[in-house]
């Protein structure tokens, strides 16, 4: 049997991360710049999918950084890997961090811009 590596730090629980659609225009920009512009929002990308991140413990966490319902905890909790967690892993979980709306901005321009141009071409072209 394998013993748990968890340190009983809880930085698993506190936060909930939710795959979303990589944006394909403008317009879905705008709207993760919306987005990230809250309290305690973050989008990431790793392995080239795109998440929303939302920073808040969760309910059943307990002064002591306990589980509450530990015996009785979801399947995502339990299937939780500590191998590559949160404490344990190497790096970082994400390959690019968007804290804020100037560097969601910032990335949209470098790595999308030419996309769109390419694919609206202009008449007689």
């Amino acid at each position: 049997m394998v013993m748990s590596q968890c340190a009983k730090c809880s930085k698993c629980c506190r936060n909930v991360s939710i795959e979303v659609d990589e944006p394909s225009d403008d317009k879905e920009i705008d709207e993760y710049v919306w987005i990230i512009m809250h309290e305690n929002i973050r989008l990431y990308i790793e392995e080239d999918k795109w998440y929303l991140e939302i920073l808040t413990p969760c309910k059943m966490l307990e002064d002591d950084r306990q589980c509450s319902i530990y015996a009785d905890r979801p399947e995502v909790c339990r299937e939780y890997e500590t191998e590559n967690c949160l404490k344990n892993g190497d790096e970082d979980y994400f390959d690019v961090l968007f804290t804020n709306p100037g560097e969601l901005k910032a990335y949209w321009k470098e790595h999308y811009e030419d996309i769109e141009e390419d694919e609206n071409p202009s008449p007689g072209v």
